[in-house]
């Protein structure tokens, strides 16, 4: 006999309970997982700049928070899901018809640089066929992001991410310069705690470098490394000097001093972290925010604030180990014997020997993506540095040139596709009508190719490369409201 609708519903009701309770008993992971998958592609079809928003702000403190979860290494797929999800999301209205022109022409925008990365990718594997399982993990570490980027051509979410941006910016400085700031004045013990362990630098392996110390101090605040953390705090401080160069009328003198306070403290904290290419970038970026500042903007006090308590960060450092340390790091630039001994080893071998090696042998397509650096596929380590009999201790430090590490997998075409992406936003940021978050945000985005990269590996760390894809899009989908677009469209550029 059939069941009346009433009772079909009750009996499923009851059905559900119990494998839900079975579930739950026996496997508590998937009985978890099933529901978040589920709210977290809801979210980021309804509400997708919450979901960029929430990594940007979960991003830099994932791995520390991790190793307290049991398993934790399971949840760092989560933003690489989230971010495919978005991606998902995209392809769906796009094919849909649901996104409009304007939407459609930039994601075409958005969309060149990276795509062209991941062709010469796949063209280079199938060259060179080095194991699959490298090749997946490079693509997934350099490009991961990419669907956030591709996800502020919409409209919406572009006009809550960049409304919302500075106060993202403000809580990842602010957090992270008092995580520094403690590990400094609390030494090893207190960074041990902070560290993030074996999630450093997003990888679920042991670092060789770990709880990295300079001159016998750590400040890396929960980002794993303080070439991460210095980058990171250096593209957020550049968001937020970008904010006052702009100035706001409603938000009064208060807003505008606190940024500046914030912007200070984290740039103390990217000078006491030691790290050489996020200082060049900082500085680049100061350099930048104060020439534009003193032409473009009406809020002369705020500059003055700024200027004014960068000047006392400089002289409390001045008198602190902090500077001293760094001056000495910074002068190891300039001094022979450094440069001998790196060019034996480290970085200099990746030059002399990884570098030549690759270009002598695969100039334009190199030896696949995955063929340096941790390999996963291969019982006997990365396949480019056995195929091309280079020194297996030396080649380790491919990674800590980033634009040798993209040449030796990618070739001169993968490096192109980067470059091209770095002159796409610097012929946005020429506009004379941007953003000021983005304008600045993008030039500490810049300088993160060009400097970062020379000594660094920025775009596969979590927390620079979050915070680089989405300024990176925002500057390339606000290009537009940048040479005088709609109405709709310069509703999202701040004055």
């Amino acid at each position: 006999m059939m069941l009346s609708g009433r009772r079909a519903s009750d009996v499923a009701l009851v059905l559900l309970f119990v494998l839900v309770g079975f579930m739950v008993v026996s496997v508590p992971t998937v009985a978890l997982a099933i529901p978040s998958v589920l709210l977290l592609a809801w979210l980021a079809y309804r509400r997708p700049a919450w979901v960029i928003l929430a990594l940007l702000l979960w991003l830099p403190i994932e791995g520390w928070a991790l190793k307290f979860v049991p398993g934790g290494s399971v949840l760092l797929a989560v933003p690489d899901l989230a971010s495919v999800l978005l991606g998902i999301v995209l392809v769906l209205r796009v094919s849909t018809g649901s996104a409009d022109t304007q939407e459609r022409e930039t994601v075409a925008r958005i969309i060149g640089p990276p795509a062209a990365l991941l062709a010469v990718a796949l063209v280079s594997w199938l060259v060179n066929r080095p194991p699959v399982v490298d090749a997946v993990y490079w693509v997934r570490v350099y490009l991961r992001f990419v669907p956030i980027a591709l996800s502020l051509a919409n409209h919406e979410t572009r006009a809550t991410v960049v409304r919302l941006l500075p106060g993202v910016a403000m809580a990842v400085v602010l957090s992270q310069s008092l995580v520094g700031l403690a590990e400094y004045v609390g030494g090893a013990p207190i960074a041990a705690f902070f560290w993030t362990g074996q999630y450093a630098l997003g990888v679920v392996t042991s670092q060789v470098d770990t709880l990295a110390t300079v001159g016998g101090r750590v400040v890396a605040g929960t980002l794993g490394h303080y070439n991460a953390y210095g980058m990171t705090l250096t593209l957020w401080i550049g968001i937020l000097l970008g904010t006052l160069a702009e100035g706001s009328e409603s938000s009064g003198t208060r807003l505008p001093s606190l940024r500046a306070l914030v912007a200070a403290f984290g740039s103390l904290m990217v000078l006491l972290s030691q790290s050489r290419q996020a200082t060049i970038i900082l500085a680049g970026v100061y350099l930048a925010w104060l020439l534009g500042a003193a032409v473009v903007s009406a809020k002369m006090r705020t500059a003055g604030v700024l200027a004014a308590l960068a000047a006392v960060v400089f002289v409390v450092v001045d008198a602190s180990v902090g500077l001293d340390a760094l001056a000495s790091r910074l002068a190891d630039l300039g001094d022979a014997w450094f440069w001998t001994v790196q060019v034996a080893k480290n970085r200099g071998y990746v030059v002399s020997g990884v570098m030549m090696a690759v270009f002598e042998r695969a100039p334009i397509l190199g030896m696949g993506p995955g063929s340096f650096g941790t390999s996963y596929g291969s019982a006997l380590g990365p396949v480019g540095v056995s195929a091309l009999g280079l020194d297996a201790v030396g080649a380790r430090f491919v990674g800590d040139v980033g634009w040798i590490a993209l040449f030796s997998q990618v070739g001169g075409l993968g490096v192109g596709a980067v470059v091209w992406l770095g002159f796409r936003i610097v012929r946005v940021l020429r506009r004379p009508k941007l953003a000021g978050a983005v304008r600045y945000g993008g030039i500490a985005a810049v300088l993160l190719l060009v400097v970062g990269m020379l000594a660094s590996t920025p775009l596969t760390y979590k927390g620079p490369s979050s915070a680089f894809w989405v300024i990176a899009g925002l500057a390339l989908a606000l290009h537009e409201a940048s040479v005088g677009g709609s109405k709709r469209e310069s509703e999202v550029v701040p004055a």
